[in-house]
């Protein structure tokens, strides 16, 4: 079974910083990043960035519906959370053996 690495924007950002996006999807990895960091302001990627990481592999994760509930159940008990941070979580607790990089 191949682990899943959960990216949120942070993680992103810095890979992007460090000019080693081209190497994430080279690691024997599941890359994940849930659908609201995608769509996120935070990311300001270039379509070709994007396309690098879709081509090597990077899965876009639309959580579930009935896992919604938890995300909002995240945000209350943990206020300063953001909600992309509620969803990176949950969509790391929805994969079995699911790894959260941040």
């Amino acid at each position: 079974m191949t682990c899943v690495v959960v990216n949120d924007a942070s993680c992103l950002i810095d890979l992007r910083k460090g000019s080693l996006l081209h190497v994430l999807c080279r690691l024997p990895y599941r890359f994940v990043v849930p659908l609201p960091v995608r769509e996120s302001e935070l990311l300001d990627f270039t379509p070709q960035e994007w396309a690098l990481l879709d081509d090597g592999g990077m899965e876009t994760f639309d959580l579930p519906p009935e896992r919604m509930g938890d995300v909002f159940a995240l945000k209350r008990q943990h206020g300063r959370l953001s909600a992309n941070d509620c969803f990176c979580l949950v969509t790391t607790q929805y994969h079995e053996d699911g790894i959260l990089l941040t």
